[in-house]
C-alpha cells in the first residue's frame, strides 16, 4: 500500500500523465522547493538588465527547477516504486540532467541546450528577458545566464536538494532530490494566476510571463469570479467532491479459459468485480442480472450488433438501463453518429451462411464421424486424456478411430449422406469413403493434433526427467529448489494439457467446427510459471495471428502483457515453405512450393516475363502456432498500447477457370478477367518489410540474422 501511495504522489509530482488536470494542474496544491539556508540567488537576476527582486529571482529558479521534475528527473525513494515501474510508462526509466548536451536514449536532459535550439527553461528566459527590457535577446544574455544559474545549482544545491552521481561514459549527473520539496495546499490566501491565452494556472509568477513552454501569453491574478470558474473545473469537481469507491476491473475476452471466464463472471454478478472490460464475446445472449451501464468504445459493425451489446444492460425491472457509445474518427462511425436512429432502429439483415463452404462442410463431417465415435466408445470423450492416452500403453483414440472407421459403419454413411448436399457427394468421395484420408491420413487434420500434443507432452516429459535427474545428483539446496520449480512447472503443464476439455482441443486445432468458423487456429503458447498464465488460451484465426503473434509483437492478456519469440516446432515435422513473387510492373502474385536449402527459383510473369531475384521471396505458414520465451517475464500493461509492429497484406493467385468480359468506357474497349474461385495468400513482410529470420531447429525467430549453435 505505502509503495502504491508514492506511485501517485510522484506521478502528481512530475505530471506524469496530464499536468493540466492533476491536483497542481486544478489550482488545490502546489510543489515549491526547499531553498538551501544561506543561500541566495545569482547577483545577475538582481542586477541590470533584469533588476528582479530576490522573490522574483527566486520564483524563476523554481520555474526552471519545476522543469526538471516534469522531466521526471528524481531521485525515488528507497521504499517506493522504481523509475521503471510499469505505472509510469511511457516514461518508466531513469532520467538524469547535466549542463549542456543531451543524450535520449539515455535518458539524459541538458540544463542548457546546445547552441542554435531551444527548451523550456531557455524560452521562459527569452520572454522574460523581452518582457523586462522591450526587445529580444540577439547577444544570447539568456543563454549565458542559464548556464550561470546551472553553475550556481552545482556549486550550492548538490546535497541541499540535487543529488549527483557520475559513471565513466556519462560523466556527472544530476537529480532533483525529492526530499527538498514541500506541498502546499490552497487555502483562501493563496494567490494563484491564470494565463490568458492557454489558461495553465501557476502558483509562482515573474512579471506576468506564462511559463508554459510555446505560450506567449500573460498571467494575471486569479480573482473571486474566476476562481469560481475554476471550481466549476471537472477535474477539479471530481477530486473535492466524488466519494471515493474502490473499484475492481478485468478483462472478459475470449482469451480467458473457459472455466476462468465463467468465474469472473460469477464475481462480476456478486458485485466483487465492478467494471468489465469485454469483447464481443458478450454478444451472446450472456444474462448479468444487475448491469447497469454499457459503454461502447466505438459504433459497432451492424444494429444486430448493438442491440446484443447493449442488451444487456437493464435486464430487471427495477434496473434502467444506460449505454454510451463514443464514435471514432472515422466514416462508419461518424455517419451514425449523424444519424443515430440508423443503428437504433435500423433494419436488421438475417445472417446468411454459405453451406456450399468445402470447409464448413469437412469439419462438420468429421464432427459427424467423431460423434458416432465416441456414441460407441464414451471412454473415449471427455479430456485430451481420454482421447489420446499421453501415457501408457493403452490403445489411443486416433488408432481407436481408425478401426472404427475400418469397418464403415452405415450409420457414419447414412448421416453424411443426409447432412452433406448431394451435388457435393463427389467432392468428398462420400460413397468410396475418401475423406478418410484428410481426418486420419498422414496429413490429415486429426493426425496433426495428435502429433502436435504428443510432442509438447513428450518435450515437458523429457524436461521433467532431465530436472529429476539435475536433483537427484546435486546436494546444493538453491539448485534444488531452482529444479523443483522447474518439476513443478513441467508437471502443471502436463496436466493441464491432459485435464483439457477435448471438445475445446479439436475444434482449437480445426478438427471440428467453431464459433466464427472457417477459421484456422493456432495459438500462442504460453510458457511462464506465473499464474495468471493458466488461465488464458491465447488463439488466433491464423491470418490474423500472423500479425499479432509475429515474433516480438506483444498480446494483453489476463492483466499482462505477453511477447511472442518464435515459432512453434513440433518433432519429426516442419512448417510448409513456398517461394513467392510479385511482378514489379502488373503486381500480380505468383507462389510455388518450396524446400528449406535451395537457392531463389526462377519465376516469371505470364505477361512481363522473368522477375527479378529481388522479387522473389520465401515465406512458410506457421501451422503450429507461435510460443513466448521460458525466460520472458510477462509485465503489468501501462498507459501505451502493446508493441504490434507487423502489418499483413493479402494477395490474389491461382487464378481458376477464369472467365473474361468485355466492354466500353467511351471509346474505349475494356477486357477483364475474373475468377471467383481464386486463393489468397495474407503475408506479413515484418518491420518494415525486410522480413524476419527463422531457425527451423528451435523456432527462434529475429528481424535480424543472429549467429548462435542453431
Amino acid at each position: 500500500k505505502k509503495k502504491e501511495v508514492w506511485r501517485w504522489i510522484l506521478q502528481d509530482f512530475c505530471g506524469v500523465w496530464d499536468r493540466r488536470n492533476s491536483l497542481e494542474g486544478v489550482g488545490l496544491l502546489s510543489f515549491a522547493p526547499v531553498f538551501p539556508n544561506d543561500w541566495s540567488p545569482i547577483k545577475d537576476l538582481l542586477n541590470p538588465p533584469w533588476n528582479l527582486t530576490e522573490d522574483e529571482a527566486k520564483d524563476v529558479y523554481q520555474i526552471l527547477l519545476n522543469t526538471m521534475r516534469f522531466n521526471m528527473a528524481i531521485t525515488f525513494p528507497e521504499d517506493g516504486p522504481t523509475p521503471d515501474d510499469e505505472f509510469f510508462r511511457p516514461r518508466n526509466r531513469e532520467y538524469k540532467f547535466r549542463g549542456e548536451v543531451s543524450d535520449k536514449r539515455r535518458g539524459i536532459y541538458s540544463f542548457v541546450p546546445i547552441q542554435g535550439r531551444l527548451n523550456a527553461r531557455l524560452e521562459f528566459l527569452q520572454k522574460l528577458y523581452k518582457k523586462v527590457t522591450g526587445r529580444d535577446d540577439k547577444n544570447n544574455e539568456c543563454r549565458r545566464l542559464l548556464g550561470k544559474i546551472w553553475e550556481d545549482l552545482e556549486d550550492n544545491w548538490v546535497g541541499k536538494g540535487i543529488c549527483s552521481f557520475s559513471n565513466a561514459r556519462d560523466g556527472v549527473l544530476y537529480q532533483l532530490d525529492y526530499r527538498y520539496w514541500k506541498v502546499i495546499q490552497e487555502d483562501k490566501n493563496s494567490l494563484w494566476y491564470i494565463c490568458d491565452k492557454c489558461g495553465a494556472i501557476s502558483p509562482v509568477n515573474v512579471r506576468d510571463v506564462c511559463p508554459t513552454f510555446n505560450c506567449n501569453g500573460n498571467l494575471k491574478l486569479i480573482d473571486t469570479e474566476e476562481r469560481e470558474n475554476i471550481q466549476k473545473n471537472h477535474y477539479r469537481y471530481l477530486y473535492t467532491n466524488l466519494l471515493p469507491v474502490r473499484m475492481n476491473s478485468h478483462e472478459h475476452t475470449a482469451q480467458l479459459s473457459t472455466d476462468y471466464a465463467s468465474n469472473v463472471q460469477q464475481r462480476f454478478i456478486k458485485g466483487e468485480i465492478n467494471v468489465l472490460s469485454c469483447s464481443t464475446t458478450f454478444e451472446l445472449g450472456v444474462d448479468l442480472g444487475e448491469l447497469e451501464a454499457i459503454f461502447l468504445r466505438n459504433v459497432p459493425p451492424e444494429p444486430s450488433n448493438y442491440i446484443q451489446r447493449a442488451g444487456r444492460a437493464g435486464r430487471r425491472l427495477d434496473t434502467i438501463g444506460f449505454t454510451l457509445t463514443f464514435a471514432q474518427l472515422r466514416s462508419h462511425d461518424l455517419t451514425y453518429f449523424k444519424e443515430p436512429e440508423k443503428m437504433v432502429d435500423g433494419r436488421i439483415n438475417p445472417p446468411t451462411v454459405e453451406i456450399r463452404n468445402e470447409k464448413i462442410i469437412s469439419r462438420h463431417l468429421y464432427s459427424i464421424v467423431l460423434a458416432n465415435f465416441f456414441r460407441e466408445f464414451p471412454e473415449y470423450f471427455g479430456s485430451v486424456e481420454s482421447f489420446f492416452r499421453l501415457e501408457g500403453s493403452e490403445v489411443s483414440g486416433i488408432q481407436k478411430i481408425k478401426e472404427y472407421i475400418e469397418q464403415r459403419p452405415h450409420s457414419i454413411l447414412n448421416s453424411l449422406k443426409r447432412v452433406i448436399p448431394e451435388d457435393l457427394h463427389s467432392t468428398f468421395d462420400i460413397e468410396n469413403w475418401g475423406w478418410v484420408e484428410n481426418l486420419i491420413g498422414e496429413e490429415g487434420s486429426l493426425t496433426i493434433a495428435d502429433e502436435k500434443v504428443r510432442d509438447e507432452f513428450d518435450r515437458l516429459k523429457e524436461f521433467y526427467d532431465s530436472r529429476e535427474k539435475e536433483w537427484r545428483e546435486t546436494r546444493d539446496q538453491r539448485k534444488r529448489n531452482k529444479l523443483n520449480a522447474d518439476m513443478d512447472w513441467a508437471n502443471r503443464r502436463m496436466e493441464t494439457i491432459k485435464r483439457k476439455q477435448l471438445i475445446d482441443f479439436l475444434a482449437t486445432h480445426t478438427v471440428i467446427p467453431k464459433y466464427g468458423f472457417p477459421v484456422d487456429v493456432v495459438e500462442l503458447s504460453v510458457l511462464s510459471h506465473i499464474s495468471a498464465a493458466k488461465n488464458i488460451q491465447l488463439e488466433r484465426d491464423l491470418r490474423i495471428a500472423i500479425s499479432e503473434f509475429a515474433p516480438s509483437s506483444q498480446v494483453v492478456a489476463n492483466g499482462y502483457t505477453w511477447e511472442s519469440c518464435g515459432l512453434r516446432v513440433v518433432k519429426n515435422r516442419t512448417w510448409p515453405i513456398y517461394w513467392y513473387a510479385i511482378c514489379p510492373q502488373c503486381k500480380r502474385f505468383y507462389i510455388q512450393m518450396g524446400t528449406i536449402e535451395e537457392s531463389p527459383p526462377s519465376i516469371s510473369c505470364k505477361i512481363h516475363g522473368a522477375i527479378p531475384r529481388r522479387e522473389i521471396h520465401r515465406f512458410v505458414t506457421p501451422i503450429f502456432g507461435f510460443v513466448t520465451s521460458k525466460d520472458y517475464q510477462p509485465k503489468k500493461p501501462g498507459e501505451s498500447r502493446p508493441r504490434r509492429e507487423f502489418a499483413t497484406r493479402p494477395y490474389f493467385f491461382n487464378y481458376k477457370e477464369p472467365k473474361e468480359k468485355e466492354f466500353l468506357v467511351g471509346n474505349f474497349k475494356i477486357k477483364c478477367r475474373y475468377s471467383s474461385e481464386g486463393e489468397l495468400a495474407v503475408v506479413c513482410k515484418g518491420k518494415k518489410g525486410v522480413g524476419f529470420w527463422v531457425c527451423f531447429t528451435c523456432g527462434a525467430t529475429f528481424s535480424e540474422r543472429q549467429r548462435g549453435k542453431h
